[in-house]
């Protein structure tokens, strides 16, 4: 353990073993990407496929293993089920922080299929990271805003058209995607413009969950609902890295999805969309209590 070492010293040695750990996954990624892309057989690209996110698991794997090394840690997870890695799940959570990503393959790396999550476009040209997340057939999304999307309404159904086709890829192998419904990460200035009628929560979009219903929603067992809670409220990657997130609390809550928000041929898309927003509304609702409820456990605000 290096948990003694100073913050800065620390931080430098976590971000090193990060950084190549990340490029030697990231190269071997490329080389299956592309054998699997010169492949004529559908069977052997699923193959690579299945290869490909062995390699995924197995970096999350590691990094894993950097914090255990690295950090003095007390990341507590309660979960209310048995979870399976040969089964889908739609995942979804609160969004504080890109740590997020880290915790949640934390918490979740070979208990349940690799999280494949959706992106923006212009993460592509991430470092090493970008072209990865295309290889492993993670959703690249564009982000309009909002008077672009009133001026041109048909983009958004072009995004929306790259997510089912997205989703179709995952039928083929047990698959998770997350989601974080608020859309963005969540701060005091977005909670106050939103008119959020959550107390910890920006109001959530279910836009995006009613794609991937569409898509593939007879395909998942469940959907669990991550509360993710950090009591020192500061989460960067440079927290992490220097020792400064020693605690987090996860919570995860599993739902059955019921039938009424699964896709039916006969159910008009506005039908689906409010039904979604319903049931997400509920679990929404469900999620604010128990964050505030992991607050008042941890003393945060006090």
């Amino acid at each position: 353990m290096l948990s003694f070492l100073p913050g800065p010293l620390k931080g430098s040695i976590a971000f090193l073993l990060f950084v190549i750990n990340t490029v030697f996954s990231c190269t071997l990624i490329y080389a299956v990407a592309l054998l699997k892309a010169v492949s004529p057989l559908k069977k052997t690209r699923l193959y690579f496929s299945r290869i490909l996110t062995l390699i995924a698991e197995n970096w999350a794997s590691i990094n894993g293993g950097i914090i255990r090394l690295t950090q003095s840690y007390n990341w507590q997870v309660q979960t209310d089920g048995p979870l399976a890695a040969d089964k889908s799940y739609m995942v979804i959570a609160n969004h504080r922080s890109w740590v997020d990503i880290v915790i949640l393959q934390w918490v979740f790396n070979r208990k349940i299929p690799f999280l494949r999550f959706f992106i923006k476009k212009q993460l592509f040209w991430v470092p090493f990271l970008g072209p990865a997340w295309w290889a492993l057939d993670f959703p690249f999304m564009n982000r309009y805003s909002s008077a672009k999307l009133k001026k041109s309404p048909s983009l958004r159904g072009q995004n929306f058209k790259t997510a089912r086709k997205s989703c179709e890829k995952f039928k083929q192998m047990p698959t998770s995607i997350l989601i974080f419904a608020e859309g963005t990460r969540f701060t005091a200035e977005k909670h106050g413009h939103s008119g959020s009628e959550f107390t910890n929560l920006l109001p959530p979009k279910s836009g995006g969950v009613t794609t991937v219903l569409e898509a593939m929603g007879e395909q998942f067992t469940a959907l669990l609902d991550v509360s993710i809670l950090y009591p020192q409220e500061r989460a960067r990657f440079s927290d992490m890295f220097s020792g400064n997130i020693s605690e987090v609390q996860v919570d995860v809550k599993t739902y059955a999805i019921p039938s009424e928000v699964l896709s039916a041929d006969s159910m008009k898309t506005g039908e689906k969309h409010n039904r979604v927003k319903k049931w997400l509304k509920q679990i929404w609702l469900a999620k604010d209590q128990k964050l505030s409820q992991m607050q008042r456990k941890e003393g945060v605000g006090k």
